[in-house]
């Protein structure tokens, strides 16, 4: 078993079961410290997205891993896409069961040049969510030798993998190792 925090979610790591657990932070009492200013400049945070990475008001804080889990499910049920590491099921978002993939250690930049290139080197939304793309953390290799992604919850990152996943997936070259 391992153990992963990140910004809004923990992941369980079960090899053993083949998958991995995904739990929302819920940073109420953090969230509580914020109320007091959100509600003084509640006309600016009123245009802050659930999205944004750098979500710190009450709301956000207190909801961004339920809809990060939520935004997962949802995409791959519908769009079972090749690149997505499949989520098998949702308990309304507090709690996440994803298939287990080891996740690539040292390959973010090939995985961001590759998708860069995908793009013809032109589109701001790879650029704006790099951080999923640069990652290789957020990638693994599957049974057949292809590229598959472990964090597509946020909108951004399903609009990068609608227009680019399909090629990602078919097109992206492990660099052999000479073990295979």
């Amino acid at each position: 078993m391992r153990i992963s925090y990140g910004t809004s979610r923990v992941v369980i790591a079960l090899p053993q079961y083949s998958i991995a657990i995904k739990l929302p932070i819920i940073r109420v009492v953090r969230a509580l410290r914020h109320l007091p200013g959100y509600i003084k400049r509640f006309h600016v945070w009123k245009r802050a997205s659930l999205e944004s990475s750098t979500v710190v008001t009450p709301p956000g804080l207190v909801l961004k891993g339920i809809v990060q889990n939520l935004g997962e499910r949802r995409f791959y049920k519908r769009t079972k896409h090749p690149l997505l590491q499949p989520t098998l099921f949702s308990f309304f978002g507090l709690l996440n069961i994803q298939r287990y993939g080891v996740p690539l250690e040292g390959m973010g930049l090939q995985i961001a040049d590759t998708i860069w290139k995908i793009s013809n080197y032109d589109d701001e939304r790879v650029g704006e969510d790099s951080h999923h793309f640069t990652s290789s953390k957020n990638f693994t290799k599957d049974e057949t030798g292809k590229i598959r992604m472990l964090d597509y919850g946020f909108k951004k990152t399903q609009e990068v993998i609608n227009l680019y996943g399909k090629r990602l997936h078919d097109e992206f070259i492990f660099p052999q190792t000479g073990h295979e």
